[in-house]
């Protein structure tokens, strides 16, 4: 989830995903997203936000999104999370600390943007 404080025009956030242990993403093009109004409750879908030209690499293990070629017009404001698909073998084990990563950057009229959990 990356939630967005100031409004954004024509932002073409590049982002890339780094899969747990024991994971590997598939091949997908796009990141399908839903938002939320800070001060509201509920989520709603808009593919305005999807991330796009999603391309695997490092066996699977990594994932990236670059929309350069699709920017995104984004409201102050507004919780915006994503979906991607993850693939996780039979045997995998839930242990501590094998959270997925994330790096969302990009650039837009009002400036740089930059997220790392």
């Amino acid at each position: 989830m990356v939630r967005n404080t100031q409004a954004h025009t024509n932002f073409a956030p590049k982002v890339v995903l780094t899969a747990p242990e024991g994971t590997t993403f598939p091949e997908q093009a796009t990141a399908a997203s839903r938002y939320k109004i800070l001060t509201e409750n509920d989520w709603r879908v808009w593919d305005g936000y999807d991330l796009k030209g999603g391309v695997v690499s490092n066996g699977g293990k990594t994932l990236t999104f670059d929309n350069t070629d699709s920017p995104i017009g984004a409201a102050a404001d507004r919780d915006i999370e994503y979906t991607v698909k993850v693939e996780t073998a039979a045997d995998a084990f839930d242990v501590s600390g094998n959270e997925m990563g994330f790096v969302f950057s990009g650039v837009s009229a009002q400036g740089n943007s930059t997220t790392r959990t």
